[in-house]
């Protein structure tokens, strides 16, 4: 199953749309379908960014950005093209499971796991030639 968590946006008056499995809903079954309502409060414009909040999820790339405008009359217009998103993730060249052992280790001492490299709007560059060679 799977959940989104809002980052920075108030779920006043809607806390089981929080996204936090197991605290204020269940994830959302395989299959499944969950419709997220929730008002964004006045004063609530800017960026903010989801992810889920289900597992190892995040870590494999399930989040995102989100813009919230502030209300505008209809007879102004509002110039879009101007807005770029960036969205900074971490890229592990290893699976989420395996940077999650190597946190969760007594021996790391609470450390996170350090990222491999950084995607920019989910992409990367990695150059190949320091990857070791291997088969399946």
């Amino acid at each position: 199953g799977l959940s989104f968590h809002w980052h920075g946006l108030s779920m006043r008056g809607a806390n089981e749309m929080d996204g936090a499995v197991g605290i204020t809903n269940d994830p959302i079954p395989v299959n499944g379908s969950f419709i997220y309502d929730f008002r964004v409060e006045d004063g609530q414009s800017g960026t903010f960014w989801y992810h889920s909040h289900n597992h190892l999820q995040r870590a494999e790339g399930l989040y995102g950005g989100l813009i919230v405008h502030k209300p505008k009359p209809w007879w102004e217009s509002r110039d879009e093209a101007a807005e770029h998103l960036v969205m900074l993730g971490d890229w592990y060249h290893r699976t989420a499971g395996e940077a999650l052992k190597f946190f969760s280790h007594p021996g790391a001492f609470g450390n996170e796991a350090v990222p491999d490299s950084i995607l920019v709007n989910g992409h990367g560059a990695y150059n190949c030639s320091d990857a070791v060679a291997a088969r399946p």
